[in-house]
């Protein structure tokens, strides 16, 4: 299994499990964060920003290289939602959320979790 990092500004690491990834895993954690705190609906987008900084996703291969470590579409949505700015590595070398190409489903969310599409 390739292990994904997510890495807030402020030093928040979350990883990845079987069912999603590590950067809609850490958007969850804020979310719910913020929910204990009393923070409105309307001020999450803004709790969940501050709390982020700048994300960085990494991923790596079962021998520990550097993997490409693009965001998957459900990922690329979701970080757009709450407006994060993001880091990642491509095949090319280093993207950001303004210099990366569009994104894709993973091959698992392509063939949907034993016959249930992933949303």
């Amino acid at each position: 299994m390739r292990t994904v990092v997510a890495v807030t500004a402020s030093g928040v690491q979350v990883t990845n499990n079987v069912r999603t990834c590590a950067e809609r895993r850490l958007l969850e954690r804020l979310v719910h964060a913020a929910r204990v705190r009393g923070v409105a609906a309307h001020r999450m987008v803004l709790f969940v920003r501050r709390a982020v900084g700048r994300l960085t996703i990494r991923r790596t291969t079962a021998d520990g290289c550097a993997a490409c470590s693009l965001p998957c579409l459900y990922c690329r949505r979701q970080l757009d939602a709450f407006h994060v700015r993001w880091d990642a590595m491509s095949p090319s070398g280093p993207v950001d959320d303004r210099t990366a190409g569009p994104s894709r489903l993973t091959h698992r969310q392509q063939n949907g979790w034993r016959g249930v599409p992933m949303t």
